[in-house]
């Protein structure tokens, strides 16, 4: 699996719905997915949305939160072993999602924190997680060898009007590292929320939704 195979799917996924040209949102590791597509098939992509995106190693500086850090460290050494502890801390997790937000939350800016210790978005986040692993641990470690490896593509490559909301507090992905993206994809808009970290969506979701759509609006007047 790769970000890119995956790329190819969701054409052929367009080609059968005969969708020519689409709009595309990512949140988080969804801004992989997201971006990738949007490299790679300039031609069917007709606005892009990155919500607290993931970002390729290349664009990486320094993971802020100390568990990232910890993860990259160990999967540059040793891939294997990385594979062992991500399905042990993934199999911690399901047993008792609330205690491990709850660890993290003590890693993450103050926003970050309250969401994550708050017992609504744990339940939540925690439901989520279960649907997330219906196809095993080995899917979410999958995921986390995706990132960290190179993306084979250049995100430069992008050539849609991209819009995109960044706490400027994310311990997750660093504030100067999505700075440098949108410096490389040539028709990108940043908005930088001061004081917020990467969970910012729990309460800026329909505003991105509403300033998402105006954007799409005003930029493909001048295409």
């Amino acid at each position: 699996r790769s970000y890119k195979n995956f790329s190819h799917d969701v054409v052929e996924l367009l080609d059968h719905l005969r969708l020519k040209k689409v709009s595309v949102i990512g949140y988080s590791l969804g801004g992989a997915y997201g971006s990738v597509f949007a490299a790679c098939y300039p031609e069917r992509v007709n606005h892009l949305g990155l919500f607290s995106s993931s970002l390729p190693r290349d664009y990486m500086s320094q993971p802020l939160a100390p568990h990232l850090r910890m993860m990259l460290r160990v999967f540059t050494i040793a891939p294997d072993i990385f594979k062992y502890v991500m399905s042990l801390i993934m199999h911690s997790t399901l047993r008792d999602p609330q205690k491990y937000y709850t660890k993290i939350a003590k890693q993450l800016n103050e926003t970050d924190s309250q969401i994550l210790n708050g017992t609504l978005w744990q339940e939540r986040i925690g439901e989520q997680l279960r649907h997330r692993l219906m196809g095993g641990v080995k899917v979410y470690v999958q995921e986390y060898m995706m990132m960290t490896r190179g993306w084979e593509v250049e995100l430069s490559d992008i050539q849609c009007p991209t819009l995109i909301w960044h706490g400027d507090e994310d311990n997750l992905v660093n504030i100067h590292d999505i700075k440098a993206l949108a410096n490389d994809i040539e028709y990108a808009d940043l908005v930088i929320f001061k004081k917020q970290g990467h969970y910012l969506i729990c309460d800026k979701w329909h505003d991105f939704l509403n300033a998402y759509s105006k954007h799409k609006q005003q930029k493909l007047e001048f295409v």
